[in-house]
């Protein structure tokens, strides 16, 4: 799996860089600077990384938004009924839902049809969510009030 790593110049030193990267330097197959809309961007094509190693992209984008926006606003309800949580279990993205998790995001809030993410997780027979969800206190729509 061919991935790219962002890393912006206001959010991280040249030498901060390195070292996120360091532990897959012999797996970097390009990086090169980019301009962003107000800032330089370094950008990293690496392949064979995790999933969810501490340097994906992913990690950053959930915490600049922890970071940005109030814990009611990123937990809550969409306009489709889902919340970012139930989207990150059926959009597979196990990455963002274990970041959301360890931010403290609430593992027991419901969509607009009743259902945790680990209804959600169970239904689409997604075992690594379940374990996840599991690990942080997650639990059936019918296991949440006994």
């Amino acid at each position: 799996m061919i991935r790219t790593i962002s890393f912006s110049r206001n959010e991280k030193s040249e030498s901060a860089m390195a070292a996120a990267i360091a532990p897959f330097k012999h797996r970097v197959i390009d990086s090169h600077w980019e301009i962003g809309k107000k800032e330089f961007v370094k950008v990293f094509t690496v392949y064979g990384v995790p999933k969810c190693s501490p340097v994906s992209s992913e990690r950053y984008f959930v915490e600049k938004v922890f970071k940005t926006l109030p814990k009611s606003e990123i937990e809550s309800m969409d306009e489709l009924g889902q919340r970012w949580l139930h989207w990150s279990v059926i959009n597979n993205e196990y990455c963002v839902c274990k970041e959301l998790l360890k931010r403290g995001y609430d593992v027991s809030l419901l969509n607009s049809k009743n259902q945790t993410a680990l209804d959600i997780a169970y239904n689409l027979k997604r075992y690594i969510f379940v374990e996840l969800l599991e690990q942080y206190g997650g639990r059936l729509y019918k296991n949440l009030n006994g």
